[in-house]
């Protein structure tokens, strides 16, 4: 979404729009076994489509640009 920021900022990033982010895993070990999980849908059922619970509630807009 936001490839000009350097990877040093990221974790400002995440912060600032981690309201409108769906859960991040936590770990590599966690985010293979979704990775694995989803794949084996996947082989399955060719037609599964993944949908990740986005957050409804809209924190309110902040006028000030996050410094990067």
């Amino acid at each position: 979404m936001y490839p000009a920021v350097p990877f040093f900022n990221l974790p400002k990033l995440r912060r600032a729009i981690e309201h409108d982010l769906p859960a991040a895993q936590h770990g590599l070990r966690a985010t293979w076994k979704e990775m694995l999980e989803l794949r084996r849908k996947f082989l399955e059922d060719p037609g599964f489509k993944y949908m990740p619970v986005i957050p409804t509630h809209r924190k309110p807009v902040n006028d000030r640009a996050v410094k990067t």
